[in-house]
């Protein structure tokens, strides 16, 4: 596990990268929240493919990826691409969602793998019995899915998202953020270089792309994002709107819903 408090320099470099998407092992895309009404705990890994440390903590997202009531997502950091490999899925958007994170719990630097839980714990990645706990203890606590939110697809292919109103909330004078994330159900990459050089790695529900779509301040609100606007690629898999205090505080409500069959 290495940490970093800057990203170093990246070095220009070509690389080949071999990926495949299977919908038949897609096993995480087989069902969605959308219309539930189940409130998944959200578990974020930030990861890449050039760090030596991460791939059992990718094996371990692709399992909470197959347990009911998580929505476990992958998001790829860039820092790691100056040592030998560039990560196709890695952005900066994820490594900012990283570094917010650790303003938000006080850490003086990032690392990888690291799982944050709900937004309100962390752990490293590949501790499978503290990161169970967690899970547990959170999927118990009254604070956690107290708000409702409900997904769904328009036939014109517009995303329309619905978040109840809350009491509490509403006394409380900072908004929360509503993210929007579309990820990809499943991606296998060959590395050629770099700390695992030579391995074929693979991911479930890499996020590709996060923006927020609006604020909540406790009162029922609807947003709507277009079809032009929403997988404009016609690539992504799944997209899941995630509401949480602040910018990058305990998450208050999550749902998530196919965009493919």
């Amino acid at each position: 596990m290495w940490t970093f408090q800057t990203p170093p320099l990246r070095l220009a470099l070509f690389v080949t990268a071999w990926t495949a998407f299977s919908a038949a092992t897609t096993d995480a895309l087989s069902r969605d929240n959308a219309s539930s009404g189940e409130t998944p705990v959200v578990v974020e890994l930030f990861t890449s493919q050039g760090c030596s440390s991460c791939p059992p903590a990718d094996s371990f997202l692709q399992e909470l990826s197959r347990r009911d009531g998580v929505l476990a997502l992958s998001l790829h950091v860039d820092y790691w691409d100056y040592i030998g490999w560039r990560d196709p899925f890695a952005s900066p958007q994820s490594t900012d969602r990283q570094r917010s994170y650790a303003r938000t719990m006080r850490q003086r630097s990032v690392y990888t793998p690291q799982m944050v839980i709900d937004g309100k714990f962390q752990e490293v990645g590949s501790r499978r019995s503290q990161v169970m706990k967690f899970l547990e203890y959170r999927a118990q606590d009254p604070e956690h899915g107290r708000v409702k939110v409900s997904l769904a697809l328009t036939p014109s292919g517009d995303l329309r998202a619905e978040i109840a109103s809350d009491e509490k909330r509403r006394k409380i004078t900072k908004n929360a953020t509503v993210w929007l994330m579309e990820f990809d159900g499943r991606h296998e990459t060959k590395i050629r270089s770099g700390e695992n050089a030579g391995r074929t790695l693979a991911h479930a529900n890499v996020v590709r792309s996060i923006r927020s779509i609006g604020d909540w301040n406790g009162e029922a609100k609807t947003i709507t994002v277009s079809a032009a606007e929403l997988n404009a690629s016609g690539e992504r898999d799944g997209c899941a709107v995630i509401l949480q205090t602040g910018h990058a505080g305990p998450i208050l409500g999550a749902a998530w819903v196919k965009l493919r069959n």
